[in-house]
């Protein structure tokens, strides 16, 4: 294949760099129907098969309706963005349509299965991803999605994208601020109020957002408790208020005997420490929350009770 045929991100070829190249529409049509040319929008091409992954094929379809709406200053954007980014979801993301987003005086076109979101996209709110994708950065990636998402896909986005360490808790807010006074920023405001890197995983993030749903107490992720004598029980999950250890089980069950008995004598060891545990399980986050509520204010209460 000619280097000049060949886009970034993939092998993407136009009809009209085909035909600057020597290509006849005979041998287009020859090598689409053999199938070395797959045909991803009108007068684009990929340079062999589909991808198997799903993500994959999404990230194609994205640099290719880039190229279909011909607008330099436009971007891969909103969840197709976030799918650039590899960022984590509280549910699998609709991967049929592709997101863009082109600035407001650029008139699209209609293309099937392809949003373009007309928005104002300074400099510093672009980057390359590593799928060489000219995308929305990863700071206005997450604010776009906080402002348009539910307030728990919004935290559980957020907080994967400070530990993978693409952005920083700064640069979200800078980016905000430069989105003042458009739709639903007092949602994305609300998501950049809880969002903590050290977050482990997508049950905690959702964990989270519960409690602030509920109005529990802002507790203290990831900590370290030691006994009397300075040895390291447990790192927990969650600690309200110095007293109260939350620990959350996510979507896997545990099954192994050995991990099950583990875990009894760390939760013997953390009351025998003076703390009263709470242990969350997937079905319980995706519960009612007030159960959740309930739950926690009783060990606290407990907890006050004890120290009395």
């Amino acid at each position: 294949m000619d280097a000049e045929l060949v886009h970034p991100r993939a092998a993407l070829i136009t009809a009209a760099d085909a035909v600057s190249a020597g290509y006849s529409r005979q041998e287009t049509a020859r090598l689409r129907r053999s199938g070395n040319w797959t045909g991803l929008r009108r007068g684009i091409y990929l340079d062999g098969p589909l991808p198997a992954d799903a993500r994959e094929r999404h990230l194609d379809q994205a640099a290719a309706a880039l190229l279909a709406v011909q607008c330099p200053e436009a971007a891969v954007a909103h969840i197709s963005a976030g799918v650039a980014w590899n960022l984590e979801w509280l549910d699998p993301p609709n991967l049929d349509d592709i997101w863009l987003a082109a600035p407001r005086s650029h008139k699209v076109r209609y293309y099937p299965a392809l949003r373009v979101l007309p928005a104002d996209l300074p400099a510093h709110h672009l980057a390359r991803s590593p799928d060489d994708l000219w995308c929305t950065s990863p700071a206005r990636t997450v604010v776009d999605l906080a402002r348009h998402l539910t307030f728990r896909q919004g935290v559980v986005v957020g907080d994967s994208a400070l530990r993978l360490k693409l952005t920083t808790e700064v640069q979200l807010r800078g980016v905000l601020a430069d989105c003042f006074g458009w739709p639903y920023t007092r949602k994305a405001d609300r998501v950049l109020a809880i969002i903590d890197g050290k977050t482990e995983s997508v049950a905690e993030s959702l964990a989270r957002a519960v409690f602030a749903e509920v109005g529990l107490p802002v507790p203290v992720p990831q900590v370290r408790i030691f006994d009397d004598a300075g040895r390291e029980i447990a790192r927990v999950d969650f600690l309200f208020e110095g007293r109260v250890v939350v620990e959350v089980d996510g979507r896997k069950k545990y099954t192994d005997p050995d991990v099950l008995w583990r875990e009894k004598v760390r939760e013997d060891r953390l009351r025998e420490a003076g703390y009263e545990v709470v242990r969350l399980t997937w079905a319980d986050l995706v519960g009612p929350a007030a159960r959740i509520r309930s739950r926690v204010l009783a060990a606290l209460a407990r907890s006050t009770t004890r120290s009395a």
